[in-house]
């Protein structure tokens, strides 16, 4: 090229095939395991990937939460392994309740 072009692309993502998507309430992604809590509500179950997160997670508000690790990507049922926390966790409000996840 010699001169400056504009370019359009369009993308089709599906379901939870997202770039960044470590976190799922339902069927909405997240991107962070603290975006997903703090979209959370009482009795929602937070799915997250088998990786290692490294944030600190503080669980700040009045609600009671599952979360659940070790989920493979697309969050299609299967888990495979589990998630670790080698941040810090915080209850400081509220209950968690934690499945298929490593905190250390």
């Amino acid at each position: 090229m010699n001169a400056n072009r504009t370019v359009t692309a369009s993308f089709i993502m599906k379901d939870y095939v997202r770039l960044g998507t470590t976190a799922a309430i339902g069927a909405t992604p997240y991107g962070t395991l603290n975006l997903a809590y703090a979209a959370a509500e009482d009795g929602h179950v937070i799915r997250a990937l088998a990786r290692v997160f490294e944030d600190d997670l503080p669980l700040d508000r009045a609600i009671n939460v599952i979360l659940q690790g070790g989920y493979v990507a697309g969050f299609g049922g299967s888990r495979s392994g589990s998630t670790t926390l080698s941040g810090t966790l915080t209850v400081g409000q509220g209950s968690l309740v934690v499945d298929g996840v490593i905190i250390k």
